[in-house]
């Protein structure tokens, strides 16, 4: 099933804005099915807007808004209808002449040229004079109404309500859709459409709404859009789409309290100082994900053995009207750089074995070539460094319980491990499922640790292996006893004697008496 999921917005990349309380003017994200967001392509808004592009044509972040958030899609909503196409005859060939929404519609929503969308619109001076018609869909009485312009042909619509058809909308699985007038917006939700119209010779269009009485669904249809008061024009109606819930924003929506997280992955600028670029894709899919990728690429975009990529980039969770403010502030902190193995300042790391026990050891300084073990009985197994270098993986000590394991194989007590899959390489039995964070053999409740040790030649160091137990006092350096003070060399002196005054001390200074 095709996922509900929140909307994607992105600000807007000229202004910075990001609009979100006014359901005509939002910023949200087309989100096609993935693999469908080239330029050019359906989820291309103009201009590249939301296809996939260099981070340096974006502002900085994408934030995913919950379910709650209005959008007026009268344009995409206008796609359901289907269209005559081009010179075609519906007085002549009704069930022949209309084409459906597929290949009558360009990617920006307008008609291609020559074809005609069904005009939804109720007579002059009439109501739609529903009649009954025989279908009834899932207990719902269906109706034929007066509701479209007459020279429009066969139409096999079965528009269901929650499945829609439009499949960069996937917020709008399990939602609602309605008739709407134009004039003053009350409309009616309507659970489905069988056809748009079905001969050229009426206007009735054929659906159903949300009644199990007949006499009730034809006074409904009926009195929403009755236009017996305007007897020069006919009302113009429209169809929308929504996602679950209410229909409309009530007078107590508030945009900005809604739930948001924001991925800032910084303006593409910051990838000046590493070859490449960056480029962000998104897309919907057939499970309840969206797809969300942010990719270094392009030329120079490559690493070679001993070589790293980092980037620090942000996400953060908000009400809806936090995310700008924050991503804004956020945005100009992203880094992302390319460290090459001649920037590494790596110092060596040796493992020492007694019996069954290892202690590994690293060098006492940066850079620094050996390493110490005080222990007379224990013996150098491996050695290797602090840090990623061409031509060595990362060990790991891993337990399980009882049972140790030191090497470069993270999932060595994985259940299935070397049956239905391998380390390095992929599963070849896609109905078993990898659990990295199991023991096998051991009881549910026995979870796994690991504990990076270096990085060490797998050729050289394939001695070690399972049964191994770390122990990291096998080479401390003992504690050194305090020191000794020696005795010393003469006999303390006795106390100091002060000598006594020369002189007797004077009195008391005399002041002499004020002249005046």
């Amino acid at each position: 099933r095709r996922s509900n999921l929140p909307y994607a917005l992105e600000p807007d990349k000229d202004t910075g804005e990001l609009s979100y309380d006014d359901p005509d003017t939002v910023h949200y994200c087309p989100l096609c099915g993935w693999g469908n967001d080239q330029p050019g392509g359906p989820q291309d808004m103009g201009s590249g807007r939301y296809a996939r592009t260099d981070l340096r044509n974006l502002r900085g972040y994408t934030t995913f808004a919950e379910p709650g958030l209005f959008v007026n899609r009268e344009t995409k909503d206008q796609q359901y209808l289907w269209c005559r196409k081009p010179g075609a005859d519906c007085y002549a060939s009704a069930g022949t002449c209309m084409a459906n929404p597929s290949e009558c519609y360009n990617e920006n929503g307008t008609p291609k040229t020559g074809y005609t969308p069904i005009q939804l619109e109720v007579p002059a001076g009439s109501t739609p004079r529903c009649v009954n018609h025989i279908n009834i869909f899932e207990g719902y009485q269906t109706v034929a109404c007066n509701m479209h312009a007459a020279g429009f042909g066969n139409c096999g619509t079965y528009l269901y309500a929650g499945t829609s058809s439009d499949t960069c909308a996937p917020w709008l699985q399990g939602g609602s859709m309605g008739l709407y007038r134009q004039d003053t917006g009350a409309g009616i939700n309507i659970p489905y459409v069988r056809h748009w119209s079905y001969s050229p010779n009426n206007k009735r269009m054929y659906f159903s709404v949300y009644s199990q009485d007949q006499a009730e669904a034809i006074n409904l249809v009926n009195s929403v859009f009755d236009n017996t008061g305007n007897t020069t024009h006919p009302l113009s109606l429209r169809f929308e789409t929504f996602p679950p819930g209410e229909s409309f924003p009530g007078p107590d929506y508030n945009p900005g309290a809604l739930d948001a997280v924001t991925f800032v992955y910084g303006d593409g600028d910051d990838y000046n100082i590493v070859p490449g670029a960056g480029r962000r894709r998104m897309g919907s899919s057939s499970r309840d994900y969206t797809v969300f990728t942010i990719n270094w690429w392009q030329n120079g975009a490559k690493l070679t053995p001993g070589d790293t990529f980092s980037k620090r980039a942000f996400v953060f969770a908000s009400e809806l009207a936090a995310a700008k403010p924050t991503a804004d502030n956020l945005v100009p902190k992203v880094i992302p750089d390319k460290i090459d193995d001649t920037r590494w300042n790596p110092r060596a790391v040796d493992i020492y074995k007694v019996g069954t026990s290892f202690d590994a050891v690293a060098a006492t300084s940066s850079q620094g070539t050996s390493t110490t073990c005080t222990s007379t009985s224990a013996t150098l197994a491996c050695s290797g460094f602090s840090t990623p270098k061409a031509g060595y993986v990362p060990f790991f000590h891993i337990t399980c319980g009882a049972s140790n394991y030191l090497g470069p194989d993270p999932y060595h007590f994985t259940p299935g491990n070397g049956e239905w899959f391998t380390f390095p390489g992929l599963s070849n039995n896609n109905a078993q499922k990898i659990r990295s964070y199991a023991c096998a053999g051991e009881v549910e409740s026995v979870r796994p640790t690991w504990k990076l040790l270096g990085w060490f030649d797998p050729l050289t160091c394939s001695s070690l292996g399972s049964g191994l137990s770390y122990d990291d006092n096998i080479c401390v350096v003992p504690t050194p006893p305090p020191p000794v003070t020696a005795a010393p060399t003469s006999p303390p002196t006795g106390q100091p004697v002060t000598a006594a005054p020369t002189s007797p001390p004077t009195g008391q200074p005399v002041t002499a008496a004020p002249t005046s």
